[in-house]
């Protein structure tokens, strides 16, 4: 999503991240999973309505956001938050539903 999506991020842009899941609060409980990428320098966590995102911000490393939703998140109509995130840039990397397949 955003600008690494679009193919315009500069250096210190973040890399934004949606994942749909079926129990998403779980990653947002325990984020002990991020440190898999990398040597947490701080975190926090955002509410943005539908999605609740884990910022995190690596040591010497990248500022990632991910957000997490449930399947949900991609049904039609899809809300006004939905339609600007996809609108701004999205690329999906795995969707063996073909839930991300919007016109």
């Amino acid at each position: 999503m955003g600008s690494h999506a679009r193919g315009d991020a500069r250096p210190d842009s973040d890399l934004d991240l949606i994942i749909l899941a079926d129990d998403p609060i779980n990653y947002i409980a325990d984020p002990s999973w991020a440190r898999r990428f990398g040597s947490i320098e701080r975190h926090r966590i955002e509410d943005w309505g539908k999605v609740t995102s884990l910022r995190v911000w690596y040591e010497g490393g990248p500022e990632v956001e991910f957000g997490f939703s449930t399947l949900d998140w991609a049904n039609n109509p899809l809300d006004v938050g939905t339609r600007k995130v996809i609108d701004d840039g999205m690329v999906s990397l795995y969707d063996p539903q073909g839930l991300l397949e919007f016109e």
